[in-house]
Protein backbone atom coordinates (compact mmCIF):
# COMPACT_ATOMS: atom_id res chain seq x y z
CA UNK A 1 0.00 0.00 0.00
CA UNK A 2 1.35 3.67 -1.29
CA UNK A 3 1.78 6.11 1.24
CA UNK A 4 0.27 9.43 0.96
CA UNK A 5 2.10 12.68 -0.22
CA UNK A 6 2.34 14.80 2.90
CA UNK A 7 2.38 18.39 1.49
CA UNK A 8 2.68 20.59 4.96
CA UNK A 9 2.83 20.49 8.64
CA UNK A 10 1.76 23.62 10.69
CA UNK A 11 3.94 22.88 13.49
CA UNK A 12 4.45 22.02 17.01
CA UNK A 13 5.54 19.69 19.05
CA UNK A 14 3.42 16.16 19.50
CA UNK A 15 3.60 15.13 22.86
CA UNK A 16 2.61 11.36 23.90
CA UNK A 17 2.07 10.21 26.32
CA UNK A 18 3.46 6.45 27.19
CA UNK A 19 6.05 5.38 24.68
CA UNK A 20 7.62 7.46 22.62
CA UNK A 21 9.62 4.93 20.33
CA UNK A 22 6.10 3.60 19.03
CA UNK A 23 4.83 6.78 18.09
CA UNK A 24 7.75 7.35 16.16
CA UNK A 25 7.74 4.85 14.69
CA UNK A 26 3.70 5.19 13.90
CA UNK A 27 4.45 8.49 12.28
CA UNK A 28 7.49 7.44 10.10
CA UNK A 29 5.32 4.53 8.36
CA UNK A 30 2.16 6.71 8.01
CA UNK A 31 3.84 10.14 7.08
CA UNK A 32 7.07 8.88 5.06
CA UNK A 33 8.92 10.26 8.04
CA UNK A 34 12.76 9.74 8.54
CA UNK A 35 13.80 9.76 12.45
CA UNK A 36 16.45 12.94 12.20
CA UNK A 37 17.38 13.47 16.26
CA UNK A 38 16.70 11.23 19.15
CA UNK A 39 17.78 14.05 22.03
CA UNK A 40 17.36 11.16 25.17
CA UNK A 41 17.65 14.31 27.72
CA UNK A 42 14.70 16.07 26.33
CA UNK A 43 12.46 13.02 25.74
CA UNK A 44 12.06 14.13 22.05
CA UNK A 45 12.67 12.94 18.91
CA UNK A 46 13.09 15.32 15.87
CA UNK A 47 11.39 13.92 12.53
CA UNK A 48 12.12 14.65 8.70
CA UNK A 49 10.41 15.26 5.90
CA UNK A 50 11.79 14.74 2.11
CA UNK A 51 11.27 18.32 1.96
CA UNK A 52 13.28 18.81 4.91
CA UNK A 53 10.64 20.12 6.95
CA UNK A 54 10.64 18.43 10.86
CA UNK A 55 8.53 17.74 13.06
CA UNK A 56 9.11 17.26 16.98
CA UNK A 57 7.20 14.15 19.01
CA UNK A 58 8.12 14.58 23.02
CA UNK A 59 7.33 12.83 25.53
CA UNK A 60 4.85 14.03 28.40
CA UNK A 61 7.23 15.56 31.11
CA UNK A 62 6.47 13.96 34.93
CA UNK A 63 5.31 17.27 36.43
CA UNK A 64 3.04 17.99 33.21
CA UNK A 65 -0.35 17.97 33.75
CA UNK A 66 -2.30 17.31 30.37
CA UNK A 67 -6.49 18.04 30.21
CA UNK A 68 -7.76 14.50 28.85
CA UNK A 69 -10.81 17.01 27.70
CA UNK A 70 -8.87 19.38 25.37
CA UNK A 71 -9.35 19.50 22.08
CA UNK A 72 -6.19 20.28 20.43
CA UNK A 73 -5.49 19.33 16.50
CA UNK A 74 -2.67 19.60 14.42
CA UNK A 75 -3.11 20.34 10.64
CA UNK A 76 -1.61 18.50 7.64
CA UNK A 77 -1.80 19.18 4.30
CA UNK A 78 -1.87 16.67 1.73
CA UNK A 79 -1.75 16.30 -1.93
CA UNK A 80 -4.50 14.55 -2.35
CA UNK A 81 -7.41 14.67 0.27
CA UNK A 82 -9.41 11.32 -0.94
CA UNK A 83 -6.39 9.49 -1.58
CA UNK A 84 -4.95 10.29 1.70
CA UNK A 85 -8.61 9.20 3.48
CA UNK A 86 -8.20 5.86 2.09
CA UNK A 87 -4.95 5.18 2.88
CA UNK A 88 -5.34 5.79 6.80
CA UNK A 89 -8.75 3.71 6.15
CA UNK A 90 -6.65 0.75 4.72
CA UNK A 91 -4.18 0.93 7.16
CA UNK A 92 -6.68 1.15 10.25
CA UNK A 93 -6.16 4.21 11.38
CA UNK A 94 -9.50 5.13 13.15
CA UNK A 95 -10.74 8.22 10.83
CA UNK A 96 -13.94 10.55 10.46
CA UNK A 97 -16.02 11.12 7.55
CA UNK A 98 -14.47 13.45 5.12
CA UNK A 99 -16.45 16.81 5.55
CA UNK A 100 -16.33 20.63 4.33
CA UNK A 101 -14.53 22.85 7.32
CA UNK A 102 -15.97 25.75 8.54
CA UNK A 103 -14.00 28.04 5.89
CA UNK A 104 -15.25 25.17 3.33
CA UNK A 105 -12.23 23.22 3.41
CA UNK A 106 -12.05 19.73 2.76
CA UNK A 107 -10.51 17.38 5.78
CA UNK A 108 -11.06 14.72 8.09
CA UNK A 109 -10.06 13.81 11.35
CA UNK A 110 -7.91 10.92 12.19
CA UNK A 111 -7.73 9.42 15.71
CA UNK A 112 -4.57 7.84 17.21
Amino acid sequence: MQRFKLKRFDGGIIKVDGDRKKAVDWYCKHFNLKEGQDIPEEEMTILTYPSGFAMTIQNVKEDEQLDSTSNIRFCFETADLVETHSYFNQSNVRTTDRYLSIDGTPSFNFLI
